[in-house]
């Protein structure tokens, strides 16, 4: 998928995810499928609230993600029955949430990072573009100065997300 496609992609659900801050003073965790994401009028669908919340905001749903996305984005029975059922194949999942955020990394950690320890964390509202390939990830920063509010933050196409809610590798950009 061009580079272009998925920063209009990223601008759409990026703009609509502040407004909606800005207006509720909370940005809801969802999670979207795109199908026709090569044409003006993409097909998606919306995963139900609910299950959006249990998959991005539990310890349990995230340890589950990378399985979605393997079995939406990548699953050749899955998108055969799929197509014979008259539908497209997934080509993107786009994912919602609010997040804390830091640039600071543990080196030997084999757990990873929590971003919610570094006491220097800023928090954002976090879209990432998943697709087979790659993992995208642009933050719209939350601010409380002069009042809580996000802004609209780019799509930083080197931000790679490489960690367990990510189908990328790090094996896939060598």
């Amino acid at each position: 998928m061009n580079t272009d496609l998925m920063k209009s992609i990223y601008d759409s659900f990026a703009n609509k995810a502040v407004e909606i801050f800005n207006q509720e003073g909370q940005a809801e965790s969802q999670l979207f499928v795109i199908f026709d994401s090569d044409s003006e009028k993409r097909a998606f669908f919306a995963f139900p609230p609910a299950f959006a919340q249990e998959i991005l905001n539990t310890e349990s749903g995230r340890d589950r993600f990378k399985s979605l996305l393997h079995r939406i984005l990548s699953d050749q029975s899955f998108h055969k029955h799929l197509i014979k059922q008259g539908f497209q194949k997934p080509q993107m999942v786009v994912q919602i949430t609010e997040a804390w955020v830091s640039k600071n990394l543990k080196s030997g950690d084999v757990n990873g990072f929590k971003p919610s320890e570094d006491p220097n964390r800023t928090e954002a509202i976090l879209i990432a573009l998943h697709t087979p390939d790659r993992s995208l990830i642009g933050m719209c920063p939350i601010l409380d100065q002069p009042t809580r509010h996000a802004e609209y933050g780019e799509l930083e196409l080197d931000a790679r997300n490489f960690g367990r809610m990510s189908l990328t590798t790090e094996e896939v950009l060598q």
